[in-house]
């Protein structure tokens, strides 16, 4: 029997025991005393079902990790998710109770206006590359659309790379486009795109870690290979070296693999981010 069946199993005899006390009390012949008795009862209840476990970690889940949910402001329900695992608690009434909410409602459709607002000026700001992109076939409305495309004409390569390489341009225009440059047909403009990077003033940038998965997606050549692996090891360049892990596993071997994982285990800014090895 877990945690989780522990308390409800509680919460359930404790309510029948309140009931069948309070039956006795009111037999005796008072029957405000039984009502107090059972009210007291019921609500140690409720308080112990709040303060209920996870059923994946049995994490205890009490007002002091997460009773308050950040988007029901206010008001005491389960959580929605556990604090330690992740785990998704969240039941159906009360996603349909929290949608109901104006407080709620007023919060989804600011954020949706703003992702709206924000569509709208990227497609403003994508414009021109948008009809260069057209010369080679590519009906799109904004700078994204070619993420999702899994062959981009290989002419089209050196366009990206200039626009990325002009000021004036929003991060968000440029991390669209950088996204789009981690395809197959980048692996023979590795050293643009290295020049690219190291141009990068913000290395903290949204633009600048697309530009990092597109750098490492066109090392494919031992020496590029190589060229990752100091990257790696050079701390100035903050978390951004994060995005340069998933070669680890696909592109090194042997030696060079086992002395890249042992460095990223001891680094503060990596270690979180192993599981990028995995990935691809």
């Amino acid at each position: 029997m877990t945690a989780w069946h522990r308390y409800n199993l509680i919460c359930f005899g404790g309510t029948l025991f309140s009931f069948f006390l309070f039956l006795i009390i009111a037999q005796i012949g008072n029957m405000t005393v039984g009502l107090i008795v059972g009210g007291c009862g019921v609500v140690l209840c409720i308080i112990l079902l709040l303060d209920m476990v996870c059923p994946k970690c049995e994490t205890p889940l009490n007002a002091s990790t997460s009773m308050f949910s950040k988007h029901y402001t206010g008001k005491i329900i389960i959580p929605e998710k556990c604090v330690k695992c992740g785990y998704n608690l969240n039941e159906e009434k009360y996603i349909r109770q929290r949608e109901q909410d104006p407080e709620y409602i007023k919060i989804k459709e600011g954020q949706e206006q703003e992702h709206l607002e924000r569509i709208i000026a990227l497609e403003d700001e994508s414009s021109v590359f948008v009809q260069e992109c057209a010369r080679f076939g590519y009906n799109i409305k904004t700078a994204g659309s070619l993420v999702s495309l899994k062959n981009i004409n290989p002419e089209l390569i050196p366009v990206m790379i200039k626009y990325l390489n002009e000021s004036g341009y929003s991060d968000a225009f440029r991390e669209s486009v950088a996204f789009s440059l981690d395809v197959p047909e980048s692996v023979p403009y590795f050293k643009d795109i290295l020049d690219l990077f190291s141009r990068e003033k913000d290395k903290e940038s949204s633009a600048c870690w697309a530009i990092a998965c597109a750098l490492a997606g066109a090392a494919k050549k031992q020496e590029d290979v190589d060229t990752i692996e100091q990257m790696i090891y050079d701390k100035n360049l903050g978390a951004v070296r994060s995005a340069f892990l998933h070669i680890v596993k696909k592109q090194m071997k042997g030696e060079q693999q086992e002395r890249v994982l042992s460095f990223a285990k001891e680094d503060a800014e990596l270690k979180n981010n192993l599981s990028r090895i995995t990935l691809r």
